[in-house]
C-alpha cells in the first residue's frame, strides 16, 4: 500500500511539473510574440518616420532651391550635384515665394530616372511628382508618376503651394486692352513713328507698342501673336521705325506666326525693335489680351495660349513610398 502511495505522489509531482512547463512555455511564446509585434511596430514607426523625413526634406529642397549648379537644367546628368526647381531672379537669387522654373521642370521630367532614383532619393524609395495648376484650363505637369505606389504599404504625401513661371519669360509684349485704354493708361501712350497713329480719326484710334528681339535667339525660336477672343473684331500692323508698313490684318482666335514678318523686316542687327500697332473702334465693349511671345521651335501648339505666358498658382504634390 505504501508503495502505491509513493508511486501516486510521484505521478502527481510529474503531472504538476509538466503543467508548469506547459504554462511557462505558453508565457514565453506569448512574450516572444509580443516582443516580435512591438519590434515590427517599432520598425514600421521608424520606417514611416524616415520616409516622412525624406519626403518633406526632398520637397523643400526641390521647391526652395534652384539646385546645384543653379543652371543644372542646361547640363548633362553627370554634372548635376542635385536638382532644384526654384526659379532665379536676374541677380541669380531665388525670388520671394516659391516660384518654380518651367525649364527646370521639363528637364527633371525628361531625365527623372537618371537624376532622382538612387541619387536624390535612396534607391528603395518610390516617388511621384505632379504639379497641379489652379487654372483648370491647364493640364497637370507630370514630372513622374510611379505605377507602383498604389501597392506600397507606406505612402507619404507632401502638398505645397507654389507658383510656376511656365513660359512667362518668353512674353516679349503684353497688353490688356479695355475700353478706357485710350487716355487712362500711360503705358499705352508710347511714341510711335507712324505720326497719324497719335491722332484720333473719326471712330477709330491706335495703340502702339514696341518689343525687342535678340537676333541670336532667332535661329532656335519662333514668334507668335496671341490674342483672346474679343480681339477678333480689330486689326493690327507690324513694322519697324525704319521700315514702315500699312498692311492691316485681322486678329484671329488662333496664334499667328510672325517668323515671316520678322525675317522680312529685319535689318540683321544684334538687337531689333519692332512695333505692333493695334487699330481700335471707339466705344468697343469688353476687354482682350494681346501677346507677342518667343518660344523654342519645337513648342507644342497646345502651349500657345495666353495662360501659358503668365505666372500661375499651383500645388506641388510629392508622393513617396517604400518599394516592395
Amino acid at each position: 500500500m505504501s508503495n502505491i502511495v509513493r508511486e501516486n505522489r510521484g505521478f502527481i509531482f510529474s503531472t504538476d511539473l509538466l503543467l508548469a512547463l506547459i504554462v511557462v512555455s505558453i508565457i514565453l511564446g506569448l512574450s516572444a510574440e509580443i516582443v516580435d509585434t512591438i519590434s515590427y511596430k517599432m520598425q514600421n514607426y521608424g520606417s514611416r518616420n524616415s520616409l516622412e523625413r525624406l519626403a518633406h526634406e526632398g520637397a523643400d529642397i526641390l521647391i526652395k532651391s534652384p539646385g546645384s549648379p543653379d543652371n543644372w537644367e542646361e547640363l548633362n546628368e553627370g554634372e548635376i550635384k542635385y536638382p532644384g526647381l526654384s526659379s532665379l531672379d536676374n541677380d541669380h537669387s531665388p525670388p520671394k515665394g516659391h516660384l518654380l522654373s518651367y525649364k527646370k521642370i521639363l528637364k527633371l521630367k525628361k531625365d527623372y530616372e537618371k537624376i532622382i532614383p538612387g541619387n536624390f532619393f535612396p534607391g528603395y524609395v518610390d516617388c511621384s511628382m505632379i504639379i497641379y495648376p489652379l487654372d483648370k484650363t491647364l493640364d497637370p505637369l507630370v514630372i513622374y508618376d510611379s505605377p507602383h505606389l498604389s501597392v506600397s504599404n507606406e505612402v507619404v504625401v507632401v502638398n505645397r503651394s507654389v507658383l510656376c513661371d511656365y513660359r512667362s519669360q518668353g512674353c516679349l509684349l503684353y497688353l490688356n486692352i479695355r475700353p478706357d485704354s485710350l487716355n487712362s493708361e500711360s503705358i499705352f501712350l508710347e511714341k510711335c513713328h507712324q505720326l497719324d497713329h497719335g491722332i484720333e480719326n473719326g471712330e477709330e484710334y491706335w495703340i502702339c507698342r514696341n518689343f525687342r528681339i535678340n537676333r541670336s535667339q532667332m535661329k532656335n525660336h519662333s514668334y507668335y501673336l496671341i490674342s483672346t477672343s474679343n480681339a477678333a473684331q480689330f486689326q493690327w500692323i507690324m513694322d519697324q521705325s525704319c521700315n514702315k508698313s500699312n498692311n492691316r490684318r485681322e486678329f484671329t482666335n488662333n496664334p499667328l506666326k510672325l517668323d515671316g514678318d520678322i525675317k522680312s523686316l529685319s535689318n540683321n542687327m544684334d538687337y531689333e525693335v519692332f512695333f505692333l500697332h493695334i487699330n481700335l473702334k471707339k466705344g468697343f465693349s469688353g476687354s482682350f489680351e494681346i501677346m507677342v511671345v518667343e518660344v523654342p521651335i519645337d513648342t507644342p501648339l497646345k502651349e500657345l495660349k495666353s495662360e501659358f505666358f503668365k505666372i500661375q498658382p499651383c500645388n506641388f504634390v510629392l508622393k513617396a513610398g517604400i518599394k516592395n
